[in-house]
């Protein structure tokens, strides 16, 4: 799907003792730094169940968007700069002085494409500038992710059965809103698994019964294609930023 945003997943647990900081850097400098630099959304959430214990939800306009001086030059320092140009950073890649990424740990960027989708809100494809509304098209205060591999010989499969049978099936179950499914751009490939999907929830009732979901339709092809999934790892968050609703 071109014509939608790009989503950028940043994953990981902070020191306890660095906690307090982090929020309020987060909340204060960061996020919107990184609105002001161009994002078209930023929302923080935290992990209730799985790992690790943060995420951030990010859209962009693509992958070049962090080639841009805007990007490259923003504040990570601890403390920040407090300009909109970090004054550590003569060389983006080489800053000066302390980084709050030191208080981050078992972390994880990473940048994917969206393939399908069912019933999400619409996209903005502009930022909304620093102070302005920061809930992109992943609205809901509850999401929960899935990120897994596929075997190749059954990829194709796969990809057709969730976008013409699977997304809509789920999307049926009571408390369910919206759900994608998106596949790791290879340029920022880690060793976190090839695709993910997001689902947008009521509440964390609407997820407390996912084995259930498993056992919807189970035919020749379901059994093949649930067969072929592997390094299955899944986490249920809540939005900690903004806490309005959006």
């Amino acid at each position: 799907m071109s014509d939608t945003p790009t989503l950028y997943i940043v994953r990981g647990d902070v020191d306890d003792d660095a906690k307090e900081k982090i929020v309020e850097w987060s909340n204060t400098w960061h996020m919107p730094d990184l609105l002001e630099a161009g994002f078209y959304s930023a929302t923080r959430y935290r992990c209730v169940e799985g790992s690790p214990e943060y995420l951030h939800v990010y859209e962009i306009s693509s992958p070049d968007f962090f080639d841009t001086e805007s990007y490259r030059y923003i504040c990570r320092c601890d403390p920040p700069c407090g300009t909109l140009k970090c004054q550590n950073k003569e060389d983006p890649a080489n800053p000066s002085g302390m980084q709050i990424v030191r208080h981050f740990h078992r972390g994880s960027r990473m940048v994917y494409d969206t393939l399908f989708t069912h019933n999400i809100a619409e996209y903005r494809l502009e930022s909304p500038g620093r102070n302005g509304n920061p809930v992109g098209s992943v609205r809901s205060k509850t999401v929960w992710n899935v990120r897994l591999d596929v075997d190749p010989a059954v990829e194709s499969e796969f990809l057709e059965w969730y976008e013409k049978v699977h997304l809509a099936e789920v999307g049926e179950f009571p408390g369910f809103i919206a759900g994608r499914l998106v596949r790791r751009v290879e340029n920022f490939a880690t060793d976190d698994p090839k695709f993910m999907v997001l689902w947008e929830v009521e509440n964390l009732d609407a997820v407390k019964d996912r084995p259930s979901l498993a056992s919807r339709q189970i035919g020749p092809v379901e059994q093949r294609i649930r067969g072929s999934m592997r390094n299955w790892q899944e986490a249920i968050s809540v939005r900690i930023w903004p806490d309005s609703t959006g």
